[in-house]
């Protein structure tokens, strides 16, 4: 009899835990915890079934749309499943209604349509853009959309018009979009139009504000002035290649002094602008800061150039600033692994290779 009652018993207690649990009596981790603990998880399969059990227990918003995000690059990009990747956003379209996680899953679906689907691809993005979409949702889809026409000018000159009548505000997408036309060749003349545009209209404080709320007052004259300087490159370039120097060099000489003289891109385009003014001195002065910051193939080209020197006599030429612009190396003392004490002066003349190591 008491077998009986103890068995009664423990399956009681075993039905009242099996309702008391789902009731909210058992321990539940925190969304903010549970999703920082997915993020760091390394193995993608791992990652992908953690994601879905979180999605599962419908956590709040502000990290649905995350981990969102997370499933479903995770799947096209680490496991190369972009077939997956679109059917899980496609099944979570069809249960969502808030309009902010169904942004954030569009979006998310984008590169793998991209790989998988061309065309839906391109029709999605071009809704995201055309509706307005949040301001990093519809940079994204543009961003996306200018690589996928790759040199493809009348697609690329259908983006520009659309641009040049859009409230999208992002510069960075009107930079990109304008030196691909004007780098490249496709349409200068276009390219400098959207540049020029973003400049006038988009470079204020009130519009980096806008982009970055929480940004800081120093944190956003930072962005503008980089903007600014981007900026200027891009015009002063798409004036070299439409033939106006006198105006390239006067952009580019703005956009070097915002850089403080330290871009080697901006001050590679500067010195071949002078080359072609004739100003030589200049020219060799500009192409050879630029090859000591970063010693492009172009750059050598345009500096061998400007030299008249072959290519082997223009390597050595640079070497040899190196070593005259070259610094001493400050004096320390440091001791090694058998507790010897070593001083840098101490070596003078010798070559000496020191390794920085950290046991950690």
């Amino acid at each position: 009899m008491n077998a009986h009652r103890t068995g009664w018993y423990l399956l009681c207690c075993l039905l009242l835990f099996s309702l008391l649990v789902p009731l909210g009596c058992g321990k539940k981790k925190e969304p903010d915890v549970w999703y920082k603990e997915i993020v760091k998880i390394k193995d993608p399969q791992e990652k992908v079934k953690a994601l879905e059990d979180f999605l599962a227990a419908n956590p709040p918003k502000q990290y649905k749309e995350g981990a969102i995000r997370v499933l479903i690059t995770t799947l096209y990009r680490n496991l190369d499943d972009p077939a997956r990747a679109i059917q899980v956003g496609e099944e979570l379209l069809k249960e969502e209604t808030d309009p902010d996680v169904v942004l954030a899953i569009k979006s998310a679906m984008l590169p793998a349509y991209r790989k998988n689907d061309p065309q839906k691809f391109e029709s999605l993005a071009w809704e995201l853009i055309r509706e307005g979409a949040k301001p990093e949702a519809s940079s994204y889809a543009f961003y996306l959309l200018q690589n996928h026409y790759g040199d493809n000018v009348e697609k690329l000159r259908e983006l520009a018009d659309f641009l040049l009548k859009s409230a999208i505000k992002d510069p960075f997408i009107y930079n990109y979009l304008a030196w691909k036309l004007i780098d490249g060749e496709l349409d200068p003349k276009l390219g400098l139009q959207v540049a020029l545009h973003a400049e006038k209209n988009l470079l204020t404080e009130e519009n980096m504000k806008a982009l970055n709320p929480s940004a800081t007052p120093d944190r956003i004259k930072k962005t503008l002035k980089r903007y600014s300087k981007d900026f200027k490159d891009t015009i002063g370039w798409a004036y070299f290649k439409l033939g106006q120097y006198r105006k390239a060099r006067r952009y580019l000489e703005e956009a070097s002094a915002l850089a403080g003289g330290k871009d080697a891109e901006i001050t590679m385009h500067l010195g071949i602008t002078y080359l072609k003014l004739g100003l030589k001195k200049k020219a060799r002065e500009s192409l050879l800061n630029s090859v000591l910051e970063d010693p492009s193939d172009k750059a050598m080209e345009y500096l061998a150039k400007a030299l008249g020197k072959s290519k082997k006599a223009t390597e050595e030429y640079v070497l040899a600033k190196r070593f005259e612009r070259a610094e001493p190396a400050p004096d320390f003392t440091l001791k090694d692994l058998n507790g010897k004490s070593h001083t840098l002066s101490s070596y003078k003349g010798k070559v000496v290779v020191v390794n920085f190591f950290s046991p950690t």
